[in-house]
């Protein structure tokens, strides 16, 4: 082979490079041999230079592989015999928006970006929820809670396939008294990318506008805003309210129009508004539609007084 004469530097900037993406014809013309010796050499560690068909398991495994930020496309193009380009190209025709220019394998906690790339339930209820009660700032994705509910963070985690852990916190507030409180961070640009397209961004209180909500997901996402921001069901008046964006309040009350014919009256608060719900059966009728297929990821403490307002309207049916 003409490349005997090469050292070994030489020889692993070859291979680098192939794996980054560099083609063979530009490898060629940069050492001054022809393709066939590049070729011939790359074969010989281990890569498959020519067009390799990759088989649908395998795509499904390199971008959820990739999106763990453990490995680099590098590493990714030698476990699967191609080179960085092809493994490039596998990403981008799944979701274009993915940076992959992000410096790979150096993350400390890693998720499962699938889970918020693919749809289900789960998925909607939980983009409700950061909505109502999430944070995005720069590259972070961030959920506060009280101590109370550090359970419902551990939910999103197991969700996310997050490896990180949910934190206790304790602040001073403005007055200096003692606070305390959970939360769960993920810092990745994809995920705040990710999250734009469903109307989560940045300082979001007070002009947040869901989109891209697909109809069949649409009571689930619900559910998330009213865990998130909504109030709890009272022990003497036994209703509901939703607190938002003027644009989420709208979005609710829409969808309670077309599922129960219904227009409730919004209160506009100037900065947010709210949407009451004054009737104690038409709150339970809400929240039976809501709560019906996720009761598995739905906030306890609020379902746990769903089943007793149920309970109590039960009772007094049979009297």
């Amino acid at each position: 082979m003409m490349l005997n004469n090469f050292t070994e530097k030489q020889l692993q900037e070859i291979t680098d490079k192939y794996s980054d993406g560099m083609l063979m014809e530009e490898l060629s013309r940069e050492y001054g041999i022809c393709r066939q010796s590049i070729g011939d050499y790359l074969r010989e560690q281990g890569f498959y230079t020519r067009f390799k068909k990759l088989e649908w398991e395998q795509k499904y495994d390199i971008i959820e592989e990739f999106l763990t930020g453990t490995v680099s496309m590098r590493q990714l193009g030698k476990k699967y015999g191609v080179n960085g380009k092809t493994i490039r190209g596998v990403i981008k025709r799944y979701d274009s928006s993915i940076d992959t220019s992000v410096r790979q394998a150096t993350k400390k906690h890693v998720y499962s970006f699938l889970k918020i790339k693919e749809d289900s339930l789960e998925k909607y209820y939980w983009l409700g929820f950061i909505m109502a009660d999430g944070n995005v700032y720069k590259n972070s994705l961030s959920i506060n809670l009280h101590p109370q509910d550090k359970v419902h963070l551990e939910k999103f985690k197991a969700f996310m396939q997050y490896t990180g852990k949910v934190e206790d916190r304790k602040w001073r507030d403005e007055k200096g008294r003692m606070e305390k409180g959970v939360r769960i961070r993920i810092n990745d640009k994809n995920l705040a990318i990710k999250l734009l397209e469903y109307g989560i961004a940045p300082n979001k209180s007070l002009t947040a506008t869901p989109l891209n909500i697909p109809p069949r997901y649409i009571r689930s996402f619900i559910l998330g805003i009213y865990d998130g921001d909504g109030t709890k069901v009272g022990k003497k008046r036994r209703v509901i309210a939703f607190s938002g964006s003027r644009n989420i309040i709208h979005y609710i009350n829409l969808y309670f129009h077309k599922t129960f014919g219904k227009i409730f009256k919004v209160t506009d608060k100037g900065t947010s508004c709210s949407l009451p719900i004054t009737s104690m059966i038409w709150s339970y009728k809400i929240l039976k539609d809501l709560y019906s297929g996720h009761e598995k990821f739905c906030l306890e403490r609020k379902h746990v007084l769903f089943k007793e307002l149920e309970q109590y309207i039960n009772n007094r049916r049979i009297k």
